[in-house]
């Protein structure tokens, strides 16, 4: 089944032409700082819409475990974003 894209290519190109980073583009560096298996449950969930029971099924893991790395990728982004904001 298809997924809805909460984020299409013309959102993206809209962000370039105006000329500054877009909050997507920013958050992307900080998503990229994180371990593989936090990037992957992000995107899953956040990019392509999956719901955690998908995620648990695609994945061959548990959903207490999807859920675990949703909230533990989600702590990590909130304190790179901290960090940033203190310099």
């Amino acid at each position: 089944a298809a997924r809805e894209v909460l984020v299409d290519a013309a959102d993206l190109e809209r962000a370039d032409a105006a000329g500054t980073p877009s909050f997507l583009q920013h958050m992307d560096e900080h998503v990229a700082r994180l371990p593989d298996d936090l990037q992957r449950v992000l995107l899953l969930r956040f990019t392509l819409g999956y719901t955690v029971p998908e995620i648990a099924e695609l994945t061959a893991t548990s959903a207490n475990t999807i859920k675990k790395r949703l909230m533990r990728a989600m702590d990590r982004l909130r304190d790179l974003i901290e960090r940033e904001e203190r310099r």
